[in-house]
């Protein structure tokens, strides 16, 4: 899921991802998330250095 929210942000362009204001429109097959949810994920994307926090429940992208 990490990837998904991954794919999810660069296909949206964003650069800083804040979990409440996206997270009414990520979903996958239908289905919504919670925002513990969501920031588990931020911390797998930003474990694997794709990203970087901000600020609690966000991030910011690493250009590429």
């Amino acid at each position: 899921m990490a990837q998904k929210l991954y794919e999810y942000l660069t296909r949206t362009e964003r650069i800083e991802a804040d979990v409440r204001e996206f997270k009414g429109n990520f979903k996958v097959n239908s289905e919504r998330f919670t925002v513990e949810q969501i920031k588990g994920w931020m911390y797998e994307i930003v474990g694997a250095g794709l990203a970087n926090w901000i600020s609690d429940g966000v991030i910011k992208l690493n250009q590429i």
